[in-house]
């Protein structure tokens, strides 16, 4: 059967796209560490059920890092900046939170990031800070320290999500970032649902999207 695998290409409109990585399964939201030693990836399918999990690939090798392998989803994963991390959100509680593990070694955690519910977490680039959003539809922040182990230090609400904002309580991607200034998050706004198309445009390193449905 075809299977999703990882590719790779230059953000210009010439050229063919590299085959990265394939594996077993179909691989969605691969993303490289900070250092480009791995790739991580979340799967689609689980056998006998409908799940979701995230490997680790050590690259060069045939090395698999099974960050999580249950009868769980987990999803929209992010790494930290140090690359020694993974944030991601999972329903193991029966209802979908966000959490942390170590990584590659993963012999501690998952420590809770959110306690309402949680959606959709980004880590921060500086690496004090977690985004995500919780069950009331709110940018949420928590403050987060990573020496000796991790640990939560505080939360606080940002601003509540307009309704014109791509979102589903139950995504399983993380659908926004921030300006590298920490002054604006980039989001996707619905501009109305019965549209089909998208126009994507990238500018000053930020891909735009408008309309439709996805």
């Amino acid at each position: 059967p075809v299977r999703f695998a990882v590719f790779r290409k230059g953000a210009t409109p010439t050229g063919e796209p590299e085959e990265v990585l394939r594996h077993g399964t179909d691989l969605f939201e691969a993303m490289y560490s900070p250092d480009g030693e791995y790739l991580v990836a979340r799967t689609g399918f689980g056998p006998g059920s409908f799940r979701r999990d995230i490997l680790g690939f050590r690259l060069g090798t045939d090395s698999v890092i099974r960050v999580t392998e249950n009868e769980f989803n987990e999803s929209a994963v992010s790494f930290s900046p140090d690359g020694g991390f993974l944030v991601y959100e999972s329903d193991q509680t029966g209802r979908t939170e966000v959490y942390v593990r170590p990584f590659p070694n993963g012999d501690q955690g998952p420590w809770p990031v959110s306690t309402d519910g949680g959606v959709m977490p980004l880590w921060s680039r500086a690496g004090g800070e977690i985004f995500y959003i919780d069950s009331e539809k709110r940018m949420t922040v928590a403050t987060v320290e990573t020496n000796p182990t991790f640990s939560v230090t505080g939360r606080a609400r940002l601003f509540p999500l307009p309704d014109d904002i791509l979102f589903r309580e139950l995504e399983w991607y993380t659908l926004y970032d921030y300006s590298p200034d920490h002054d604006r998050f980039m989001m996707i706004r619905v501009r109305d649902p019965g549209e089909s198309e998208i126009e994507l445009t990238l500018k000053e390193n930020w891909l735009f999207g408008s309309g439709g449905r996805q």
